[in-house]
Protein backbone atom coordinates (compact mmCIF):
# COMPACT_ATOMS: atom_id res chain seq x y z
CA UNK A 1 0.00 0.00 0.00
CA UNK A 2 1.34 3.42 -0.89
CA UNK A 3 1.30 6.39 1.44
CA UNK A 4 -1.30 8.09 -0.78
CA UNK A 5 -3.60 5.09 -0.47
CA UNK A 6 -3.13 5.22 3.29
CA UNK A 7 -4.29 8.84 3.31
CA UNK A 8 -7.38 7.85 1.41
CA UNK A 9 -8.17 5.36 4.15
CA UNK A 10 -7.64 7.47 7.25
CA UNK A 11 -10.15 5.41 9.16
CA UNK A 12 -7.89 2.40 8.71
CA UNK A 13 -4.84 4.40 9.78
CA UNK A 14 -6.43 5.28 13.09
CA UNK A 15 -8.19 1.94 13.44
CA UNK A 16 -5.26 -0.45 13.45
CA UNK A 17 -1.84 -0.80 15.02
CA UNK A 18 1.15 -0.05 12.83
CA UNK A 19 1.69 -2.96 10.47
CA UNK A 20 5.05 -4.73 10.36
CA UNK A 21 5.67 -4.01 6.64
CA UNK A 22 5.51 -0.28 7.36
CA UNK A 23 8.39 -0.47 9.85
CA UNK A 24 11.03 -0.29 7.14
CA UNK A 25 9.37 2.78 5.60
CA UNK A 26 9.15 4.48 8.99
CA UNK A 27 12.77 3.83 9.81
CA UNK A 28 13.93 4.89 6.36
CA UNK A 29 11.88 8.10 6.39
CA UNK A 30 13.39 9.18 9.72
CA UNK A 31 16.95 8.37 8.74
CA UNK A 32 17.75 11.58 6.84
CA UNK A 33 15.60 13.94 8.84
CA UNK A 34 16.72 16.23 11.59
CA UNK A 35 14.53 16.11 14.69
CA UNK A 36 12.93 19.52 15.31
CA UNK A 37 14.09 21.47 18.35
CA UNK A 38 11.31 23.38 20.06
CA UNK A 39 10.15 24.57 23.46
CA UNK A 40 6.84 23.10 24.63
CA UNK A 41 4.16 25.27 26.24
CA UNK A 42 2.46 22.53 28.23
CA UNK A 43 4.59 19.38 28.40
CA UNK A 44 7.92 18.98 30.14
CA UNK A 45 10.82 18.73 27.71
CA UNK A 46 11.03 14.98 28.34
CA UNK A 47 7.37 14.44 27.48
CA UNK A 48 7.67 16.79 24.49
CA UNK A 49 10.59 14.76 23.14
CA UNK A 50 8.50 11.58 23.38
CA UNK A 51 5.54 13.20 21.62
CA UNK A 52 7.84 14.47 18.88
CA UNK A 53 9.19 10.97 18.21
CA UNK A 54 5.82 9.25 18.40
CA UNK A 55 3.97 11.56 15.98
CA UNK A 56 6.67 11.19 13.33
CA UNK A 57 6.51 7.41 13.70
CA UNK A 58 2.75 7.61 13.11
CA UNK A 59 2.98 10.11 10.23
CA UNK A 60 6.42 9.84 8.65
CA UNK A 61 7.82 12.10 5.94
CA UNK A 62 7.87 10.55 2.46
CA UNK A 63 9.03 11.75 -0.95
CA UNK A 64 5.61 13.02 -1.94
CA UNK A 65 3.99 13.86 1.40
CA UNK A 66 5.03 15.90 4.43
CA UNK A 67 5.44 14.17 7.77
CA UNK A 68 4.36 15.21 11.24
CA UNK A 69 7.61 17.11 11.86
CA UNK A 70 7.19 19.07 8.62
CA UNK A 71 3.78 20.32 9.74
CA UNK A 72 4.56 20.87 13.42
CA UNK A 73 2.13 18.20 14.61
CA UNK A 74 4.20 17.73 17.78
CA UNK A 75 3.60 21.40 18.71
CA UNK A 76 -0.09 21.01 17.85
CA UNK A 77 -0.40 18.09 20.30
CA UNK A 78 1.31 20.19 22.97
CA UNK A 79 -1.08 23.12 22.50
CA UNK A 80 -4.18 20.99 22.05
CA UNK A 81 -3.65 18.98 25.23
CA UNK A 82 -2.69 22.12 27.16
CA UNK A 83 -5.62 24.26 25.97
CA UNK A 84 -8.47 21.81 25.26
CA UNK A 85 -8.16 18.91 27.70
CA UNK A 86 -9.64 19.19 31.18
CA UNK A 87 -7.09 19.34 34.01
CA UNK A 88 -7.86 15.76 35.06
CA UNK A 89 -7.35 14.47 31.50
CA UNK A 90 -4.13 16.45 31.18
CA UNK A 91 -2.76 14.65 34.23
CA UNK A 92 -3.92 11.29 32.86
CA UNK A 93 -2.19 12.10 29.58
CA UNK A 94 1.09 12.90 31.34
CA UNK A 95 0.68 9.79 33.48
CA UNK A 96 0.25 7.73 30.32
CA UNK A 97 3.50 9.10 28.92
CA UNK A 98 5.20 8.17 32.19
CA UNK A 99 3.69 4.69 31.86
CA UNK A 100 5.16 4.34 28.35
CA UNK A 101 8.53 5.34 29.80
CA UNK A 102 8.17 2.78 32.60
CA UNK A 103 7.19 0.00 30.20
CA UNK A 104 10.17 0.88 28.04
CA UNK A 105 12.49 0.77 31.06
CA UNK A 106 11.11 -2.63 32.06
CA UNK A 107 11.32 -4.08 28.54
CA UNK A 108 14.66 -2.67 27.39
CA UNK A 109 16.37 -1.32 30.50
CA UNK A 110 16.48 2.26 29.23
CA UNK A 111 14.20 5.28 28.69
CA UNK A 112 12.05 5.62 25.56
CA UNK A 113 14.27 8.26 23.96
CA UNK A 114 17.38 6.09 24.34
CA UNK A 115 15.80 3.07 22.67
CA UNK A 116 16.35 2.21 19.03
CA UNK A 117 13.58 2.94 16.52
CA UNK A 118 12.86 -0.77 16.34
CA UNK A 119 12.41 -0.98 20.12
CA UNK A 120 10.21 2.14 20.19
CA UNK A 121 8.10 0.75 17.38
CA UNK A 122 7.78 -2.67 19.04
CA UNK A 123 6.73 -1.14 22.37
CA UNK A 124 4.19 1.27 20.85
CA UNK A 125 2.68 -1.46 18.72
CA UNK A 126 2.28 -3.66 21.83
CA UNK A 127 0.68 -0.78 23.78
CA UNK A 128 -1.64 -0.01 20.86
CA UNK A 129 -2.89 -3.60 20.69
CA UNK A 130 -3.39 -3.76 24.47
CA UNK A 131 -5.28 -0.48 24.66
CA UNK A 132 -7.57 -1.42 21.76
CA UNK A 133 -8.35 -4.72 23.44
CA UNK A 134 -9.29 -2.91 26.67
CA UNK A 135 -11.54 -0.49 24.80
CA UNK A 136 -13.28 -3.41 23.11
CA UNK A 137 -13.70 -5.41 26.32
CA UNK A 138 -14.83 -2.54 28.55
CA UNK A 139 -16.03 0.35 26.34
CA UNK A 140 -17.89 2.11 29.16
CA UNK A 141 -15.35 1.66 31.92
CA UNK A 142 -13.04 4.49 32.97
CA UNK A 143 -10.61 2.27 34.84
CA UNK A 144 -7.79 3.07 32.44
CA UNK A 145 -6.93 5.91 30.10
CA UNK A 146 -5.61 4.89 26.67
CA UNK A 147 -2.95 7.57 26.27
CA UNK A 148 -1.42 6.15 23.10
CA UNK A 149 -4.83 6.12 21.41
CA UNK A 150 -5.31 9.74 22.53
CA UNK A 151 -1.91 10.67 21.08
CA UNK A 152 -2.95 9.11 17.77
CA UNK A 153 -6.31 10.90 17.77
CA UNK A 154 -4.79 14.32 18.41
CA UNK A 155 -1.89 13.74 15.99
CA UNK A 156 -4.24 12.73 13.16
CA UNK A 157 -6.49 15.70 13.94
CA UNK A 158 -3.53 18.07 13.71
CA UNK A 159 -2.21 16.48 10.53
CA UNK A 160 -5.41 16.18 8.52
CA UNK A 161 -6.72 19.63 9.48
CA UNK A 162 -3.43 21.32 8.55
CA UNK A 163 -3.81 23.81 5.68
CA UNK A 164 -1.09 22.15 3.58
CA UNK A 165 -2.80 18.75 3.75
CA UNK A 166 -6.23 20.26 3.05
CA UNK A 167 -4.98 22.28 0.07
CA UNK A 168 -2.21 20.16 -1.47
CA UNK A 169 -2.94 16.54 -0.54
CA UNK A 170 -6.70 16.20 -0.16
CA UNK A 171 -9.22 17.51 -2.71
CA UNK A 172 -10.39 20.95 -1.62
CA UNK A 173 -13.35 22.95 -2.95
CA UNK A 174 -13.95 26.10 -0.90
CA UNK A 175 -17.24 26.85 -2.68
CA UNK A 176 -19.10 23.58 -3.29
CA UNK A 177 -21.26 23.36 -6.36
CA UNK A 178 -24.54 21.56 -6.85
CA UNK A 179 -25.18 18.67 -4.46
CA UNK A 180 -25.13 15.30 -6.18
CA UNK A 181 -25.93 12.49 -3.78
CA UNK A 182 -24.74 9.58 -5.87
CA UNK A 183 -21.79 9.90 -8.22
CA UNK A 184 -19.04 7.42 -9.14
CA UNK A 185 -15.91 7.76 -7.03
CA UNK A 186 -13.79 7.90 -10.19
CA UNK A 187 -15.46 11.20 -11.13
CA UNK A 188 -14.66 12.83 -7.79
CA UNK A 189 -11.16 14.25 -7.38
CA UNK A 190 -9.93 12.30 -10.36
CA UNK A 191 -10.37 9.13 -8.32
CA UNK A 192 -6.96 9.65 -6.74
CA UNK A 193 -7.49 11.84 -3.72
CA UNK A 194 -9.84 12.01 -0.73
CA UNK A 195 -11.81 15.19 -0.08
CA UNK A 196 -10.85 17.62 2.69
CA UNK A 197 -13.70 18.59 5.01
Amino acid sequence: MTRREALRNTALISGYALAMPSLAAILQSCAGQKRPEWLPNFFSQGHADMITEIVEMLLPHTEDLPGAWDLGVHAFVDKFVGMVFEAEDQEKFKGGLDDITQQCQTAYGKPFMECSKEQQYELLNKIDVEQRAKVKEQPNEDIYWPTFLKIKDVAFLGYFTHEKIGMDVLVYDPIPGVYQGCIPVTEVGGGKRTWAL
